[in-house]
């Protein structure tokens, strides 16, 4: 589980990053009436906010791989991160599909593949209800009432790295 959070919120952010460029691609190229879609206040807002989430996910998702390989422990930061990630490429993907409109339900179509991708990424290590109860747990225990898969490593993970240092 520790490592599968963290792998399936990489997976969410590959993607999240392919449903923004997949999009940005396709408004580059569209026309609505007399103007270039791409000109379109409300595609910049929606292409905006898919960036926006993009960029957040990433630094959440950097942050508790950080944390990992530091050997600090951080359960709740991958819990989050893949949480999070998940719900930003989902969110995105149902943007991404309102700005492709008729054009993204093509199933020879790579913005449809993409959309069925980010769905499957959505149960495995548990799905966002389940990350928000681990959450909700990891908030009002103690720390000497339970230790994080994280931390159980960190020693190991500190000796490791300290190994590859001196080598």
């Amino acid at each position: 589980m520790l490592y599968g959070r963290l792998n399936l919120a990489s997976v969410s952010l590959g993607i999240h990053q392919a449903l923004l460029e997949e999009t940005v691609r396709f408004v580059a190229h569209r026309r609505h009436g007399d103007s270039e879609l791409r000109r379109e206040p409300t595609v910049k807002q929606k292409l905006g906010k898919m960036n926006a989430s993009l960029i957040t996910a990433r630094v959440l998702a950097y942050h508790a791989s950080h944390m990992l390989d530091e050997g600090v422990p951080c359960d709740a930061y991958l819990m989050n991160a893949k949480l999070q990630n998940v719900e930003f490429s989902l969110d995105s993907a149902r943007t991404a599909m309102e700005v492709h409109a008729a054009h993204g339900l093509s199933a020879d179509g790579r913005l449809e593949r993409l959309v069925r991708d980010a769905y499957h990424i959505y149960a495995p290590a548990g799905t966002s209800d389940i990350q928000r109860l681990r959450l909700a747990e990891a908030a009002m225990e103690a720390p000497p009432h339970r230790s994080d898969w994280s931390e159980l490593l960190a020693g190991e993970l500190r000796s490791s790295a300290a190994a590859l240092r001196a080598a």
